[in-house]
C-alpha cells in the first residue's frame, strides 16, 4: 500500500534539492531535478541514451515507477548545474540563509567526498603535482567505505561498480568499490570487547573518544615495543572485515567477519 500511494520517490541529495528549491524546480513531470550521479550509481539510469531503461524497470517489476515519480530524463542534471529559482524563501528561512544563495545539483556523500579528494592537491612532501587524474585513488571512510576512480574510457571490472558516465566528475566514467561495514564494523568489533565499558567511562571522565584513547594507547605500545610504525603491532594477525557481506570484488552478502591468528596474551 505505501508504494502504491507513494507519489515521488527521491535518492536523499535529490529530495534536500526538491525540499531547497520547494518543489518547484523541474522540466518534466514536476517530480524534482535529479543528480546525474543518484540516478546513474543507485538507480540504473541509462547515462548513455539519457533515459530511463524502461525494458529493465518492467523485468524487476517495477514499470510502474514512471517519470512522474522518480523524474523525467529532461529533469536528470549534471552535478554542480544550477537549479533554476535557487533557494526559496521557506528553505531559506529554515537553514537561515539567504534566497539569493546560489542552489546546484548534489551528490552522493560519499561521490562528493571522492570529488574533493581526487580534485585536491595533498600538502608536501605528498603532493602529487601534475598527476593526471585517472593515476588517483580516493578512499572515503565512514560507516562503510567507497575506493573511487576516474577514467576517460569506459573500464570494466568484474565485482567493481560501474563504469558510470559523468556521476562524479563531467566527461569521465568513474569506478567504485569498497567495504559495507568499516567504521560500523570498528564500532562493532570495539563494542563487543568485554573490556569496553571500562573504555567508555575512562572516555567519559576524560571528555575524549573512545578512539582517541585507544590510538594514544596503540602509538604507545608500538613506542615500547620499538616499532617503526603501529600496524606492527598486529604482525600474524588477520581480520576479515566482511562484517556485513563483501561489497566488492566478491559481491557476497553472506560472507561474515573472522578474526584469525591470536594467540597467548602478552604484557601489555
Amino acid at each position: 500500500f505505501t508504494y502504491r500511494a507513494t507519489r515521488r520517490l527521491f535518492d536523499l541529495p535529490d529530495y534536500l534539492t526538491y525540499r531547497a528549491a520547494g518543489g518547484c524546480a523541474a522540466a518534466g513531470e514536476g517530480a524534482g531535478l535529479r543528480s546525474a550521479c543518484t540516478v546513474v550509481c543507485k538507480w540504473n539510469f541509462d547515462a548513455a541514451a539519457q533515459d530511463w531503461d524502461a525494458a529493465f524497470l518492467a523485468e524487476i517489476g517495477l514499470a510502474d515507477l514512471g517519470s512522474q515519480r522518480i523524474g523525467a530524463a529532461e529533469d536528470v542534471r549534471e552535478v554542480g548545474a544550477r537549479v533554476p529559482g535557487g533557494v526559496c524563501a521557506a528553505a531559506a528561512r529554515d537553514l537561515g540563509i539567504t534566497s539569493a544563495a546560489a542552489l546546484g545539483i548534489g551528490m552522493i556523500d560519499a561521490h562528493a567526498g571522492g570529488l574533493g579528494c581526487l580534485g585536491g592537491e595533498p600538502p608536501p612532501p605528498h603532493a602529487t603535482g601534475a598527476m593526471p587524474l585517472e593515476m588517483r585513488l580516493a578512499l572515503i571512510a565512514g560507516t562503510s567505505t567507497c575506493h573511487m576512480a576516474c577514467s576517460q574510457e569506459p573500464v570494466f571490472v568484474p565485482g567493481v561498480w560501474g563504469p558510470y558516465a559523468s556521476a562524479m566528475v563531467p566527461g569521465f566514467f568513474l569506478n567504485e568499490g569498497g567495504q559495507s561495514s568499516a567504521g560500523a564494523g570498528i564500532d562493532f568489533l570495539l563494542e563487543m570487547h568485554a573490556a569496553f565499558p571500562e573504555l567508555r567511562r575512562a572516555a567519559d571522565e576524560q571528555g575524549r573518544k573512545p578512539t582517541a584513547i585507544l590510538n594514544s594507547r596503540i602509538s604507545s605500545l608500538a613506542s615500547e615495543r620499538g616499532l617503526s610504525h603501529p600496524a606492527f603491532l598486529t604482525t600474524g594477525l588477520f581480520v576479515g572485515p566482511d562484517l556485513n557481506g563483501c561489497r566488492s570484488p566478491l559481491a557476497d552478502p553472506h560472507l561474515r567477519g573472522s578474526i584469525v591468528g591470536p594467540g597467548p596474551p602478552r604484557p601489555a
